[in-house]
C-alpha cells in the first residue's frame, strides 16, 4: 500500500514539474509517465524563441565581422528562408551591405532577395528594395532585370517602403543614372507624398541624378525651387535646394 501511494505521489510531483512547459504525457492505459521527445512541443516553442534571439545576435556579429564578404555572404544567406520575419529582415539588410562589396559572391542570391519585393510583410519589402539598391550600386547588371519591380515600390501602401525605394534608387543612380531616364515622373509624384519621410528623401534622388544627368532634372527645377522656398518642412527645403544646386550645369 505504501509503495502504491509513493508511486502516485511521484506522478503528482512530475506533473507539477512538467505541466508548466507542456512536457508531460500520461499514458491513459497505465499509470506511467511518457517523456518522449514528440511530447515536448511547448518546450520546443520556448527554445525556438530563444534560438531566434540567439540567431539575431549571431547575424549582428556577422555584420560587424571583418571577414571577407565572400565568406560572410553564404553564412548569412543560409537564413534567408528562416520562419522569423525579424531574422529574414536582418538577413536582407546584411546581404545588401555585403553584396555592395562583393558583386560576384552575392549574384546567386539576388533572385531570392527580389522575391521579397512582393512579400506581405512591409518590413521585408522595405529591406528587399533597400538591399537591391545597395547591390545595384556595386553592379547595375545584377539588378537590371528587377528595375521594373523596384519602380513599382513607388506605389507601395507603406510609407517606409516608398522611402526605401527612393533610397535604393539613389544608390543605383550613383553609378547608373541612365536607368531612370524614363522614370522621373515617378519620382516627381513622390515630392507630394503623404509621408513626411518620403517627402524628405525624394529631393535626394533629384540631387543624385542631377549631378550626373542634369538634363533629366531640368524639367523639375521650378517645382524644386518652390519647395526650397515655401515647403513647411525644413528638411524638405534643404534637400530641395541641394537638388537644384547639384543640377546646375
Amino acid at each position: 500500500m505504501f509503495s502504491f501511494i509513493k508511486k502516485y505521489l511521484l506522478l503528482g510531483m512530475l506533473f507539477l514539474v512538467f505541466c508548466g512547459c507542456g512536457c508531460l504525457k500520461v499514458n491513459a492505459s497505465s499509470p506511467t509517465v511518457d517523456l518522449k521527445m514528440d511530447s515536448l512541443d511547448l518546450c520546443k516553442g520556448k527554445e525556438d524563441v530563444l534560438s531566434e534571439k540567439a540567431l539575431y545576435r549571431k547575424l549582428s556579429q556577422l555584420g560587424r565581422s571583418k571577414s571577407s564578404p565572400r565568406i560572410l555572404i553564404p553564412e548569412v544567406a543560409q537564413y534567408i528562408d528562416h520562419p522569423s520575419p525579424k531574422v529574414r529582415a536582418k538577413v536582407l539588410w546584411l546581404l545588401g551591405e555585403l553584396g555592395f562589396k562583393d558583386s560576384k559572391a552575392i549574384a546567386p542570391y539576388v533572385v531570392r532577395i527580389a522575391d521579397e519585393l512582393i512579400s506581405t510583410d512591409a518590413k521585408l519589402r522595405e529591406r528587399a528594395v533597400g538591399a537591391l539598391g545597395r547591390i545595384g550600386r556595386g553592379s547595375f547588371k545584377l539588378v537590371k532585370p528587377y528595375i521594373a519591380a523596384i519602380l513599382r515600390k513607388a506605389e507601395d501602401l507603406h510609407p517606409n517602403v516608398r522611402m526605401n525605394f527612393i533610397w535604393a534608387c539613389e544608390n543605383i543612380a550613383t553609378t547608373a543614372p541612365d536607368a531612370f531616364d524614363s522614370s522621373m515622373e515617378i519620382f516627381a509624384r513622390l515630392l507630394d507624398d503623404t509621408g513626411i519621410r518620403v517627402r524628405r528623401e525624394t529631393p535626394e534622388i533629384f540631387r543624385v541624378i542631377g549631378k550626373r544627368r542634369p538634363d533629366l532634372v531640368e524639367p523639375y527645377i521650378s517645382k524644386l525651387t518652390a519647395m526650397s522656398k515655401a515647403d513647411p518642412d525644413a528638411v524638405v527645403r534643404i534637400h530641395s535646394a541641394g537638388a537644384i544646386k547639384a543640377s546646375i550645369v
